[in-house]
C-alpha cells in the first residue's frame, strides 16, 4: 500500500472528506464535522485540513483526513484538532502517523508550538496514539463536552473528554517522532504502578468494571479502560455507561489532585490509563533516558 498525505485545498478533496466523514459516522441525522462548508472555513481562516490517500490502486482513495482550527493559546500560535480519522478497514497501518507527522510538519512552518484537542478517555487506542506515539499529555477533564451525539461512534455515551497538548517541539515529542523512542514509562512494570480499578472478566471476555478506589496514592497511577470500546458498546451498552459514569470521577479526582496523563500502558490484553503526579514542564522535557519514579503502589492494589 502507499499512502501520500497532502492539503485538501479545493472542493474536491472536501467533498472527498465528506464521505469518508459519513462512512465513519454514519448517515444519522446530525450535524457533519466533514462538511464542505465547515472544511473550506478551516482552509480559509488559516487551519489545516489533511487527506492521506491510498495511490496503490488506479485511482487515488482518501482513507484518512484531520483538519485543525487555527488560533493563539497562553500566547503561543496554535492548533486545535477539529477531528482526525482512518477507515477501520485501514487502521493499524501507519496512517494515522502519517497524518500527524505531516500536521505536525506544517505547523511547524507557520509558528505553532502547540496543537490541542479532545481524546475519549475510553478508547485505548487514541490515547495510545496521541500520548505513545506523539508525546502529548492530558491536563484535564470535561464531562459531556459535545452533548449527547448519536453518530455511530458516540450513540449511547455521554462525550466525556481528556484535554489534549502536544507540544511539538518538545523532547518528549522529539524523542517519541524524530528518535523513534518509546516513551520513558515503557521500561516500567505493572508491579512498579498503583492500578485504582478492580475488574474482572466478563462472560465474553471483556472487563467488567467492579470498583473505582478512592484511597490509593503514588507517583505513577493507573485506571484501567476497556481495551475495544466499540465493542463493549454493541455487547454491553449498559456495562459502557457504566464504565462512563464510574471512571469520571477518578479521572477528575486525580487531575485536581496534579496528576498528568501521560501514556496508554496494554498489558495482557488489558488496557490502563498512566497518570504521573508531575508538573508538565517535567514530563515535556523528559528524553527517552530520563524514566519517572516508581510509584508507591503495586498492580495487586486493582485487580
Amino acid at each position: 500500500m502507499s499512502i501520500e498525505v497532502d492539503r485538501l485545498s479545493d472542493v474536491d478533496g472536501w467533498e472527498a472528506c465528506e464521505r469518508l466523514g459519513l462512512e465513519l459516522l454514519g448517515r444519522r441525522p446530525s450535524p457533519s464535522l466533514c462538511g464542505v462548508q465547515i472544511l473550506r472555513a478551516i482552509h480559509d481562516s488559516g487551519g489545516l485540513v489533511l487527506g492521506a490517500w491510498d495511490t496503490s490502486g488506479v485511482e487515488r482513495v482518501l482513507v484518512g483526513a484531520l483538519a485543525d482550527l487555527a488560533g493563539t493559546f497562553r500566547g503561543f500560535p496554535s492548533f486545535f484538532s477539529l477531528f482526525a480519522a482512518v477507515l477501520p478497514r485501514r487502521r493499524n497501518a501507519g496512517i494515522g502517523l502519517a497524518l500527524r507527522s505531516i500536521e505536525r510538519a506544517e505547523a511547524l512552518a507557520v509558528g505553532v508550538e502547540v496543537i490541542r484537542g479532545w481524546v475519549d478517555p475510553l478508547r485505548s487506542d487514541e490515547s495510545h496514539v496521541s500520548l505513545n506515539r506523539l508525546g502529548a499529555v492530558g491536563v484535564g477533564y470535561a464531562r459531556n463536552v459535545f452533548g449527547e451525539l448519536n453518530d455511530r461512534p458516540n450513540v449511547g455515551l455521554a462525550t466525556d473528554r481528556v484535554a489534549i497538548e502536544w507540544w511539538i517541539q518538545s523532547p518528549r515529542t522529539e524523542a517519541a517522532l524524530d528518535r523513534g523512542r518509546l516513551m520513558p514509562h515503557a521500561r516500567l512494570g505493572l508491579h512498579q504502578m498503583a492500578v485504582i480499578t478492580k475488574t474482572s472478566p466478563g462472560p465474553a471476555g471483556e472487563r467488567t468494571l467492579v470498583e473505582v478506589l478512592g484511597s490509593v496514592t503514588g507517583s505513577l497511577l493507573l485506571v484501567e479502560v476497556p481495551e475495544h470500546l466499540d465493542l463493549l458498546r454493541e455487547a454491553a451498552p449498559d456495562e459502557a455507561r457504566r464504565w462512563r459514569v464510574a471512571t469520571r470521577e477518578a479521572f477528575e479526582r486525580l487531575f485536581a489532585e496534579g496528576y498528568l496523563l501521560v501514556g496508554l500502558v496494554h498489558e495482557a490484553g488489558r488496557s490502563f490509563q498512566l497518570f504521573e503526579r508531575a508538573d508538565a514542564g517535567t514530563v515535556l522535557g523528559r528524553r527517552e533516558a530520563d524514566a519517572p519514579r516508581d510509584g508507591a503502589g503495586s498492580a495487586k492494589e486493582g485487580t
